[in-house]
């Protein structure tokens, strides 16, 4: 929305917008006058648009407010109805992101990374690390990766354990750098339970230097 006099008004100028729900629009003041911009009736202040200067507003049917200042009662509902938004489907805990065409819903993404060192000792904790929130990784932990800096001699099977149970495997075949992940089931873990990994037993002869990254989604 542009507003544009002539002849120049002479006074503060009062816009009265249509009384429906829309989304954010701009109001661009070309006048020499404050522009305040309502609709019929409206018991709330307007909001002001200086001489020359714009501004992005919101109305809801009832007010005029400047964007960002919503109703207490405008829910996700009424989100939904912005252009470019879609919340179909929308559960706890998840946020709008933008597709390329939209802003949807999206589970927001937890990778949890290690790196191990050495792995020369049989049967040993090579590493475990206390989650500080809710984390949930997919069954045969799609998505996560890894590699290896020197490559194992033989097949070599790390065990993946949650507070000392085992849940799953990391497995490097003979002289490859890249493994495959096991996960029987989704798995979550709370805030304070521990992921951690366990050396095969006996260690292979040469393997070391491997990265995991686990890829996961946070938990609510």
């Amino acid at each position: 929305m542009v507003t544009e006099a002539s002849p120049a008004p002479t006074a503060a100028i009062v816009l009265l917008a249509p009384a429906v729900r829309r989304g954010l629009f701009k109001l661009l003041n070309l006048t020499a006058q404050t522009v305040s911009v309502e609709v019929p009736g409206q018991s709330e202040p307007a909001p002001q648009v200086s001489a020359g200067e714009n501004r992005m507003l919101s109305c809801d049917g009832s007010h005029v407010r400047a964007a960002g200042i919503w109703a207490p009662d405008l829910g996700s509902a009424s989100i939904g109805e912005l252009l470019d938004v879609d919340i179909s489907g929308i559960a706890t805990g998840q946020q709008l992101s933008w597709n390329g065409t939209a802003l949807v819903p999206v589970t927001e993404p937890f990778d949890l990374g290690m790196h191990l060192p050495d792995l020369s000792t049989a049967g040993a904790l090579l590493a475990e690390i206390v989650l500080a929130r809710p984390v949930a990784f997919p069954a045969t932990f799609t998505a996560s990766t890894g590699y290896a800096r020197v490559a194992a001699t033989g097949e070599t099977v790390l065990d993946v354990q949650k507070n000392g149970a085992n849940i799953g495997t990391v497995t490097f075949a003979a002289a490859s750098s890249t493994p495959t992940f096991a996960l029987a089931s989704p798995t979550s873990f709370a805030a304070g339970d521990r992921l951690g990994i366990v050396n095969e037993d006996p260690a292979d002869a040469t393997l070391a230097g491997v990265s995991l990254t686990f890829a996961g989604t946070r938990g609510s």
